[in-house]
């Protein structure tokens, strides 16, 4: 079959991609015993490199957790549509759950940075902050049906997979803030599979399948669903299949972590694969 090549036209859609690329990232259970935790990722798209992605992990779990992802397109994608992005929380664990203190995010279109801010008070979001253009705009009067009971979006989904770990099944959600919208980010429907991709990933075995959805709340538009995640997720619905990914312990009693993932798009069958795995 014949692959399709990139056009200039689908360069929002890499941005949007790419923000799925990041969010697969983004899903990891910090090891309780690790010091320093590395995981990187492949993705094709349509037989196409497209993704790099790393998740790092560095500190104590109950005091100064460090848990950062960073991602960049790739290959021919990446040369005709350079982004970069780099996420990165601090925080501790008080038992299963996850208090963040500070969340930093900053995306790189064509060589102009976007950055944002969250920062916390107790696990409550205190203020918001975004700079880009040399240009800073700080909000400390966050409406309360947008932050009330949310944390960033890396804490939401720590909070998520540590719930599936803790029960086996994907039937859980934990509740988002990105600075102008709040959303769930939900794991449903559980399944056992099979992962069998020797020349991509290095893990092969069983494998608890699940779907991974977002659920607007407070603050999302008409607009935003042709936006970022939403714009993926409608996407993927029209083709009857919503983001996949899928779990798995690579050690006996080790953390449940993400080997697979997978969406539908123009570009064909889209694959991240766990191409590195480094504990010290």
């Amino acid at each position: 079959m014949k692959m399709r090549s990139p056009k200039k036209d689908d360069a929002e859609q890499m941005k949007k991609f790419a923000t799925l690329l990041t969010l697969a990232g983004l899903i990891m259970t910090a090891p309780a015993h690790a010091n320093s935790y590395n995981l990187g990722y492949d993705v094709y798209a349509g037989g196409f490199e497209a993704v790099e992605a790393n998740y790092l992990l560095s500190g104590e779990p109950d005091d100064n957790l460090t848990v950062q992802v960073q991602a960049k397109t790739g290959g021919f994608i990446g040369k005709l549509f350079p982004w970069s992005g780099q996420y990165t929380t601090i925080g501790k664990f008080d038992g299963d759950v996850f208090i963040p203190a500070k969340h930093t995010s900053t995306s790189v279109w064509r060589n102009k940075p976007k950055q944002k801010e969250l920062v916390f008070e107790d696990g409550k979001i205190k203020s918001y902050i975004e700079r880009y253009k040399d240009a800073e705009r700080e909000k400390d009067n966050l409406k309360p049906n947008l932050v009330s009971n949310a944390v960033d979006l890396l804490s939401a989904v720590m909070i998520a997979v540590k719930q599936v770990e803790n029960t086996g099944e994907c039937n859980t959600a934990a509740t988002a803030f990105d600075g102008k919208r709040k959303f769930n980010i939900q794991l449903t429907n559980s399944k056992q599979d099979q992962i069998n991709s020797p020349e991509y990933s290095i893990y092969n075995g069983p494998a608890l399948k699940c779907t991974i959805s977002v659920l607007p709340l407070e603050g999302f538009s008409e607009d935003d669903q042709g936006k970022g995640w939403m714009a993926i997720q409608n996407h993927t619905a029209e083709r009857g299949k919503l983001p996949e990914i899928w779990f798995a312990s690579l050690k006996e009693k080790g953390p449940l972590l993400p080997v697979r993932m997978e969406i539908n798009s123009s570009y064909g069958t889209v694959v991240a694969h766990l191409s590195k795995l480094d504990v010290k």
